[in-house]
């Protein structure tokens, strides 16, 4: 009589990349309990291939992310670089009384940040530029996307950057004071002569409207110089992020605020030079390398669209042993991080269902199928694939493997879309433990006996 036999299998593999023909390892038993291990099957001939993949060379940036400026540089990934651009905001209608007597005492763009890549110990210079173009309501802006400045700077800070000092305020909401603490923002001094011009076009009446404001000022550039050592994430929705011009109408003081924030038109270029790393023949999209030829590691980083590939060439030989009717009963992917000073992982990760050709499939409208947080204490993701390795033996779905993509966003099906996990801006980047014995896919199954 046939009865159903409970058995957890746990498979270990050495990562590497598709086509390589490397022996696959052992599968082994670690993790399964004493009361499960009676009866289990032992299967040796599963191997799983990966490849640090360029999923695209111009990722989605317009209004992704924070505003991230600067460079950094390290063996793995190379040289990135990121400059911002971005529209000001003007409240119509605010003028400034007799402005055209008003003197300007000082202009500052203040930028809060409290997130670095890089080296914080040298000297960081952030400058300032005019637009000389404006944003276009119909056109889409990627990271390989750039709007012209002007060469020469309306202001500068040189500066060693503190990402995490902060100081202690006393703010008051409501009749209620609180005690918060706040970081020092970077403070860039502008050219009096930026504010005197403003402040003259605004005149008594203010600006009329927005589309006013951007036909005098397209808006400015956020750059850093090209011998920078670390680039800072600014957060332009904090209350400590702003632009004002401090001015005075004889003895009057005043100031005239321009708006700064995540509602204005912006977005972020960024560039990498992968010249001299184990990364360097990823030259256009689709573009792959073997973890084995990385020093048995995979890349992922958020901006650049460095993602990892997965597959189980021969999943087959599986289904052979388990049969085709076998039930899944929980299947995990356990991806270990490498513990690195130099390097920020992504907060979370996703699996995507790709083709051959290295490309997620439903591009910006796919649904992400798996996701994972990182784990600090392990330096771990977790993918729960059941639905997918179950849909293999089913044989419901194609065996052309998943994409790994980082991000710093949660997905909430109900409000964020696909598009925005995919292109959500941040510089982090995440090295994944790819020796031997170190990815792990546990397998609990139940299939019948004969």
């Amino acid at each position: 009589m046939n009865w159903l036999t409970r058995t957890p299998v746990l498979f270990t593999f050495i990562l590497f990349t598709f086509f390589a023909c490397e022996e696959p390892n052992n599968i082994g038993l670690d993790g399964a309990g004493q009361d499960v291990l009676l009866g289990t099957t032992h299967i040796d001939t599963l191997t799983i291939r990966a490849a640090t993949v360029l999923d695209t060379d111009s990722v989605l940036a317009y209004k992704r992310g924070s505003f991230n400026v600067g460079q950094f540089s390290n063996a793995n990934f190379g040289t990135v670089s990121s400059k911002t651009f971005v529209e000001l905001g003007v409240l119509p209608g605010v003028g400034i009384p007799d402005a055209a007597n008003a003197t300007v005492d000082s202009v500052v763009l203040a930028l809060d940040y409290d997130e670095y890549f890089g080296d914080t110990t040298q000297n960081l210079t952030v400058n300032i530029h005019k637009l000389q173009e404006r944003f276009e309501e119909t056109k889409t802006y990627y990271t390989n996307s750039k709007l012209n400045h002007e060469s020469a700077p309306v202001g500068s800070l040189t500066f060693k950057p503190t990402p995490k000092a902060s100081k202690k305020v006393t703010v008051t909401t409501s009749g209620s004071s609180s005690v918060v603490a706040r970081s020092f923002p970077a403070r860039v001094r502008l050219d009096n002569n930026f504010g005197k011009e403003v402040i003259t076009k605004a005149g008594t009446g203010g600006f009329a409207n927005q589309a006013a404001f951007v036909n005098f000022l397209s808006g400015i550039a956020i750059t850093s110089d090209n011998n920078a050592k670390a680039a800072l994430v600014f957060r332009q929705n904090s209350d400590s992020t702003y632009l004002k011009i401090y001015y005075k109408t004889g003895t009057t003081k005043g100031r005239y605020q321009l708006g700064l924030n995540s509602n204005n038109n912006y977005f972020n270029q960024v560039t990498v030079n992968r010249t001299g790393t184990p990364l360097a023949t990823l030259q256009r999209p689709g573009d792959s390398v073997r973890a084995v030829n990385t020093n048995n590691l995979a890349f992922l980083q958020e901006s650049v669209g460095l993602k990892v590939k997965l597959t189980l060439p021969y999943f087959n030989k599986l289904k052979q042993t388990i049969g085709n009717k076998a039930v899944i009963n929980r299947a995990e992917l356990i991806v270990p991080v490498v513990n690195s000073s130099t390097n920020t992982p992504s907060t979370f990760a996703y699996l995507f269902n790709t083709s051959k050709s290295n490309r997620i499939i439903g591009g910006n409208n796919a649904v992400p199928q798996f996701p994972a947080t990182y784990n600090s204490e392990t330096k771990t993701f977790t993918f729960t694939i059941t639905n997918y390795v179950q849909a293999l033996v089913n044989g419901t779905r194609s065996n052309t493997g998943l994409i790994l993509s980082p991000s710093s966003l949660a997905y909430d099906r109900n409000s964020v879309l696909t598009i925005d996990i995919l292109a959500y801006q941040t510089l982090r980047q995440t090295i994944l433990n790819t020796a031997p014995n170190q990815l792990k896919l546990r397998i609990y199954y139940s299939a019948e006996k004969q």
